[in-house]
């Protein structure tokens, strides 16, 4: 049958050749960024490290932009006038790409101070390196996707996945964030302070997606992120050398805490519901106990 659209066909490969190049220059970016500053970390260069990080992220950033800008300008204002960037000042708009910014900024961020503060230790950094690309591209890839869209089924795996990088990230960033607390010898209040902004900030994302951020939803969010809180204190005081193991401990609490939420949110929390995510939050502790060490310990600040 002959095509009577030739000018759809045209877009749909634009916008696919577009999603080829987002995904390149994205991985590129990531993992050559995070190559560079495996290598000046590992030369003992902190300021260099640290002033670099916050070039690439601006560079990231700037990227972030330009996506936005391929997906939301209006296709018929192309003359550099203000209705070229109106999309930018469109409140609707602004919420959608700070929601979006959260994700990478949490995985990247986590993953620098993760990365800086394990010096020496190649293999563990590559390996960083490598899950923070594939979570960076993920999140990237699925930009004009997600965001303002309703679950079906084109996008479910979409959210799926998203899901899981949600999860990674708020492992590096919990994880990162007590190790250098106990390295840098940051005052314990900032530690609780951060856990309880970045557990926020993520649920709100996580709403925001589902379109669910409601005034409603935000008290119980505030509820969860005192909850982590308060085993973030459990975890400062009682755990030990291993902070990989604690930062996966509160993304069990947290995974389970939204679990719970979301369920609420969609009207279908029952009792089977409840027990399944006890039961799999009770897997996670189980693994997360027994694989810790509990008498070793380091000389770290304790207050």
């Amino acid at each position: 049958m002959e095509n009577k659209n030739p000018y759809k066909n045209e877009l749909a490969k634009l916008s696919r050749w577009h999603n080829v190049v987002e995904v390149f220059v994205v991985s590129l970016i990531s993992f050559v960024s995070f190559e560079a500053l495996i290598s000046i970390t590992n030369l003992y260069q902190p300021k260099i490290y640290i002033e670099l990080s916050f070039c690439i992220y601006l560079i990231l950033l700037f990227w972030m932009f330009f996506i936005f800008d391929i997906y939301f300008r209006s296709r018929d204002a192309l003359t550099l006038s203000y209705s070229r960037f109106a999309h930018f000042f469109s409140w609707h708009n602004i919420r959608y790409f700070q929601n979006y910014v959260i994700l990478p900024a949490v995985v990247y961020w986590g993953t620098i101070i993760l990365i800086g503060i394990n010096f020496g230790h190649r293999g563990l950094q590559q390996i960083l390196a490598i899950f923070s690309s594939l979570a960076l591209i993920c999140n990237y890839s699925f930009f004009h996707k997600i965001f303002g869209a309703q679950i079906n089924g084109d996008n479910e795996l979409q959210f799926i996945i998203l899901t899981y990088v949600k999860m990674y990230a708020s492992w590096v960033l919990y994880a990162g964030i007590l190790g250098i607390t106990w390295y840098y010898c940051y005052p314990v209040h900032v530690y609780y302070l951060a856990i309880f902004t970045i557990t926020l900030i993520l649920l709100y994302q996580a709403l925001f997606q589902f379109h669910a951020d409601t005034f409603y939803n935000i008290i119980p969010s505030l509820i969860i992120a005192v909850i982590i809180t308060a085993a973030s204190v459990f975890v400062y005081y009682f755990w030990n050398v291993n902070y990989f193991t604690a930062g996966l401990l509160l993304t069990a609490i947290y995974n389970f805490c939204w679990n719970i939420l979301l369920h609420k949110i969609k009207k279908t929390l029952t009792p089977e519901v409840v027990v399944e995510q006890l039961a799999f939050l009770l897997l996670l502790l189980v693994m997360v106990f027994g694989a810790t060490n509990f008498k070793e310990k380091i000389d770290r600040c304790s207050y």
